[in-house]
């Protein structure tokens, strides 16, 4: 039998409720009450003050399966004497926890007896509030980087104008232990470019689509415009990640969105590493006598490629500093390697062939 409601009274849930029920009930409320959402709230989300158990106090006991335990066993009594830091345990052996913080306000959990029992400090609102959201509230989205998102990537302080960064400052999750961040699922989506894209660099604007939890529990769809700003020379595979950018999961976690580069066929061009290869069709009568033609490179430059002796077929001239610029210096760039493509006659007629052996003997 549970022996104090206040906490469950103060979430608006049962003294049945599970861990998905009191999450949900604490992000409902703290979002309804929350002074950017409703000024009118203001007080009853920040601090704790006169008034009893706050929302912070309630969700940090509740979402803590020993703190819980011990609250259903003995309840929480407001204002008892101070104990001495770390664990402190009364006659009956019960163990406790406690800690400090910013407002020095202290709960007790009772054992019954005089002096049995353990003190335990609750972490400020805000500390508490951001630190849920950093684990369950993705759904808000943050700021993309080149490569990837931050978890918070200036904090739900910057988002809410709470005035201070976001987190958890210190270890207040008692027992010596700290809540695990649950694993995040990754959702990957190809994002194909072309060779001309990967070498001047670009940006591209990509829409998804995406499942929220809403405060009152149910599931919308919303559809986001994530910038992804694509880098000189990046190569086929590179990842851009977006942190919790993906659907909102039931057990409060949200996916991550990793876009891999995929490079598009180029009619003229084939990568290979910061290399570009390309293929210069020749006659036989031009592989033999010599030959001047132009080719246009992959910044649209006209590229001057001659020989006065003879080329073998397959055969390979390297042009440094016309490849494509390396991911981590653009301003260095690799090579055009062309390979000569020699094509020769399906039939001859018997006077040229008389003629060839002329002229070869």
């Amino acid at each position: 039998m549970v022996k104090d409601l206040k906490l469950y009274r103060y979430l608006e849930i049962g003294p049945d409720a599970d861990e998905n029920a009191i999450r949900k009930a604490y992000r409902k409320l703290a979002l309804k009450y929350h002074p950017d959402k409703n000024p009118s709230g203001t007080e009853r989300f920040k601090g704790f003050g006169k008034n009893g158990l706050r929302l912070a106090l309630a969700y940090e006991v509740l979402s803590d399966p020993k703190r819980r335990q011990l609250y259903d066993q003995y309840g929480l009594t407001e204002g008892q004497p101070q104990a001495g830091p770390g664990f402190s345990a009364g006659p009956g052996g019960f163990q406790g926890f406690s800690g400090r913080t910013s407002n020095g306000q202290s709960f007790f959990f009772s054992t019954g007896g005089p002096d049995g029992g353990a003190r335990f400090h609750p972490s400020s609102a805000d500390d508490v509030f951001a630190s849920f959201m950093k684990n369950f509230g993705g759904a808000f989205g943050g700021d993309s980087d080149d490569f990837g998102m931050g978890e918070m990537s200036g904090g739900f302080g910057r988002l809410f104008n709470m005035g201070g960064s976001a987190g958890v400052h210190g270890n207040h999750m008692g027992f010596g232990g700290k809540k695990d961040d649950p694993e995040r699922e990754i959702v990957t989506k190809a994002l194909p470019l072309t060779l001309e894209e990967l070498f001047t660099g670009t940006t591209k604007r990509m829409k998804i689509k995406r499942k929220v939890y809403n405060h009152t529990g149910s599931v919308r769809q919303e559809e986001r415009i994530l910038e992804v700003q694509i880098k000189r020379g990046w190569k086929p595979g590179t990842k851009i990640k977006f942190a919790k950018e993906g659907d909102e999961k039931p057990n409060g976690t949200v996916q991550d969105v990793h876009f891999i580069v995929e490079e598009k066929p180029h009619p003229v061009f084939k990568r290979s590493g910061d290399n570009l290869i390309t293929e210069l069709n020749l006659t036989l009568v031009e592989a033999l006598t010599g030959f001047l033609k132009m080719i246009t490179t992959i910044d649209g430059k006209h590229l001057k490629v001659t020989s006065a002796n003879p080329i073998q077929p397959n055969h390979e001239v390297c042009y440094p500093g016309h490849g494509m610029p390396l991911s981590k210096d653009p301003s260095t760039r690799g090579n055009l390697i062309v390979v000569f493509k020699v094509a020769f006659p399906t039939t001859l007629s018997p006077e040229k062939k008389t003629a060839l052996k002329q002229i070869f003997s």
